[in-house]
């Protein structure tokens, strides 16, 4: 999008920017999904949720899950060639591996004592119940093969997103992270909490997403009654490339490091399958920025593939015909 204005997209684009890759196997650079706190999610739908009742649900559903592994279950579906390092242990880190394998995620499986943790959501299809285990400690040996990994990428993106995990030195996970951005790799952030706030005040990522309390929580307490715009300034100021704030029933905000902003907002109905949503906008995103679309063009992209989302159950568990129709109600304005 140039200039001040008003973009709407056009559907067609899902179809027609999938000519330009050059690279890989599906001919486009390999983007690498980082996860330190992977799970295996099931999703169950029942008619009513009732507390103390016994449930049978019609619904049930079992995915390699973690924000991360979400992010990249959706980028293969956008057509990219994806690559999962993740640490996964016991029985449900083999389900977890067994269940990337028909996404056509690649993984490398970093090998870790710990049992994987599981993740329980509860749809009614009309509210969601959710019943998430907290992410065990990571072992040293386990935080070293991750660095030995995502220390041998030499080009493309790296996404890191989800929980850092007690066990995660934040010092060494900045300079991990500060060495891929120093090599050319294109550094994707969306966590929070103290590895948020180190890696920002570092500036060492090229892009973070973050929600609009997580914005405030870096900027500081008096940060909080700004505008999502303002936020993204405020964490820009650090020398963060691209900061994405989404805002709620508001949409989200981008802002380059020409400190041009944009606004995406739907005019679509909420969907009511949340979970993942976050994870399908951050790779509608990327997406986007690696066919060469404008960051405007690129936050529109990811505002669908977002509501897309939300309207099947299970997380990143659209189709690329759903993204194209939910880009019909995603408008971006220019702030």
């Amino acid at each position: 999008m140039g200039g001040r204005g008003r973009l709407t997209l056009d559907p067609s684009g899902w179809r027609h920017r999938r000519a330009g890759h050059a690279r890989g196997p599906r001919g486009c650079p390999v983007i690498h999904c980082l996860g330190l706190s992977p799970a295996l999610d099931a999703t169950y739908g029942v008619p009513a949720l009732t507390v103390g009742g016994i449930h049978r649900p019609t619904l049930a559903l079992k995915l390699a899950g973690g924000k991360a592994l979400n992010a990249a279950r959706a980028l293969a579906t956008l057509g990219r060639d994806v690559r999962a390092i993740v640490p996964l242990g016991g029985r449900t880190g083999d389900l977890v591996a067994d269940l990337l394998v028909p996404t056509g995620v690649a993984l490398e499986r970093v090998p870790t004592t710990t049992e994987t943790r599981m993740c329980v959501t509860v749809t009614d299809d009309v509210e969601l119940t959710e019943f998430y285990e907290n992410a065990a400690p990571l072992e040293a040996d386990a935080w070293r093969g991750i660095r030995s990994a995502v220390d041998a990428i030499n080009e493309g993106w790296l996404l890191v997103s989800g929980s850092v995990p007690v066990g995660v030195p934040v010092d060494e996970l900045v300079q991990m992270l500060t060495g891929a951005t120093g090599r050319g790799l294109r550094v994707v952030v969306d966590v929070h909490g103290e590895a948020l706030d180190a890696i920002v005040r570092a500036g060492a990522a090229s892009i973070v997403k973050v929600n609009r309390a997580e914005a405030a929580a870096v900027a500081g307490a008096e940060a909080r009654a700004l505008a999502a715009g303002d936020l993204a300034d405020a964490l820009a100021q650090f020398g963060v490339p691209i900061v994405v704030v989404t805002d709620g029933v508001d949409g989200s905000v981008a802002r380059d490091d020409d400190g041009c902003r944009w606004r995406a907002r739907s005019d679509a109905a909420p969907g009511a399958y949340a979970v993942g949503s976050g994870d399908s906008f951050l790779a509608g995103l990327v997406d986007a920025l690696e066919a060469g679309e404008t960051l405007g063009a690129a936050l529109g992209r990811a505002s669908a593939t977002a509501t897309a989302n939300a309207r099947r159950p299970g997380a990143a568990l659209f189709t690329e015909a759903d993204a194209e129709d939910a880009s019909r109600s995603i408008t971006v304005t220019a702030e």
